[in-house]
């Protein structure tokens, strides 16, 4: 049932930013030189699209949007996956100088490279077309298959303490890396890293949260949007105005904005989430459902919202304007005795990913079921004690991620001394859909020209 909201009186958000290190590669395979570089980066480019005008038709439509991160927030959405390969954000080898780079990795050559058409760049400076100024305060990278954007996080304490390199900067380029178009936000805003952003496929504009601190300490959340063209950000609704509280984006429909909020009465005890809709064509807000923690678990896929219930296990598709949600299957019936349930990893369709336990004898397990076939599958292959996991998917084959790589790099202390370091860095391969799920470890791996 749809329940149309009044303004309400805003609370305080206080949001931890975490800060990623992803890459992919492979100790003992040779890297590439110059040459090899330059030929890689135009075979990879050669059909890059041309740039959408902003007609005036084109800026009246009315918009088309996706959720084009993790609906868990940007700074837990891993590499920016295409059809033809996948891009990450990497520390600079330089590394105390908290700059980074965009890499790009190709499938056809199964090489990653600098997001650079220079061969004689360091990739260390501002004229080359992988460099970040600043990596500080975390970042996420994601496409909307036409355009490549970057999340560069901040708040008003980071600014205090690093200046410029401390402030939220959203990136837009092309998929090759030029034409690169930044947006800085002001000192006492941040973007809520934790929230998913959104992209207007029709106008390759960025929907997303933002928050604005003001000198009394009060803190409020907006719906934003981007106009790259001019450098600006356009306010598109004071969430306050309409929720009491804090709420994070999961999914998109057409001109709708899914949003969820955690909630907890201190009374009762009682927790779980409330979930609402935002249209853009009419600036309407409405609660479209919510769940209690103690019989249901929310979930995400392909911008829709999704819930598991115990006793029996059940899924549910939370359908926004309807009296009832769609049943997905009403008697899931894992194979094994459980009594509990989580959701697992974010999943790539046809899969559910949870988590599985039983309180009285301590066994648990992360099972997937197929939505298509009904079946459940279970992810046996491990990487450093943990699970082997999905990040993105190329015809029949999963990319993985497998053990991380340690990588050495000097660190110049006060004194002027040098100490040598060493970092984690994530390495991702390729394996067939039945290999994964038959637990062979029968990996095609990534060379890699920037750590070989």
């Amino acid at each position: 049932m749809k329940i149309r909201l009044t303004p309400m009186v805003a609370g305080v958000l206080s949001a931890a930013l975490l800060c990623g290190l992803v890459g992919c590669s492979q100790k003992g395979l040779a890297s590439s030189d110059t040459a090899s570089d330059s030929l890689e980066y135009q075979q990879a480019f050669e059909e890059q699209e041309p740039s959408i005008p902003k007609t005036a038709e084109n800026k009246d439509k009315v918009a088309k949007l996706k959720l084009i991160s993790s609906p868990g927030g940007v700074i837990y959405t891993g590499p920016a996956f295409t059809k033809d390969g996948f891009y990450e954000i990497l520390i600079s080898k330089d590394v105390s100088s908290g700059t980074g780079n965009i890499a790009y990795t190709d499938y056809e050559t199964k090489t990653r490279i600098y997001l650079s058409s220079d061969v004689n760049s360091t990739h260390q400076d501002a004229s080359d077309t992988s460099f970040l100024p600043s990596l500080t305060g975390g970042y996420g990278i994601i496409t909307d298959q036409q355009r490549l954007y970057v999340a560069k996080l901040g708040d008003p304490y980071l600014f205090n303490y690093y200046g410029e390199n401390g402030l939220p900067v959203l990136y837009r380029m092309r998929l090759d890396g030029s034409n690169r178009q930044q947006i800085k936000l002001a000192s006492n805003e941040e973007i809520v890293g934790t929230s998913g952003i959104l992209a207007d496929s029709e106008k390759n504009e960025l929907y997303f949260l933002m928050t604005e601190t003001s000198e009394d300490t009060t803190t409020k959340e907006y719906l934003a949007q981007t106009d790259f063209d001019n450098g600006t950000i356009e306010r598109v609704c004071c969430i306050n105005d309409f929720v009491d509280g804090f709420v994070y984006a999961v999914g998109a429909e057409e001109d709708s904005i899914y949003f969820v909020k955690n909630y907890y009465d201190s009374e009762s005890y009682i927790s779980g989430w409330d979930f609402f809709c935002y249209s853009l064509s009419d600036n309407s807000w409405e609660k479209i459902g919510t769940l209690n923690a103690s019989d249901s678990y929310p979930l995400y896929r392909d911008g829709q919202i999704y819930y598991i219930k115990s006793n029996p296990f059940s899924l549910y598709r939370l359908v926004p304007g309807e009296e009832t949600d769609e049943v997905i299957n009403a008697n899931l019936n894992p194979p094994y005795s459980y009594d509990t349930v989580r959701v697992g990893r974010q999943s790539l369709d046809p899969f559910f990913s949870f988590y599985f336990s039983n309180q009285e004898n301590g066994d648990s397990a992360r099972l997937c079921w197929n939505e298509e076939n009904g079946q459940w599958y279970m992810e046996r292959l491990l990487r450093d004690s943990h699970n082997v996991t999905i990040a993105g998917q190329f015809n029949d084959q999963y990319v993985v991620r497998i053990e991380d790589k340690s990588v050495d790099y000097q660190a110049p202390l006060e004194d002027g001394t040098v100490r040598q370091l060493s970092m984690l860095v994530a390495q991702y391969a390729l394996i067939s859909k039945e290999d994964y799920w038959n637990g062979i470890p029968n990996y095609t791996l990534f060379s890699d020209t920037i750590y070989p």
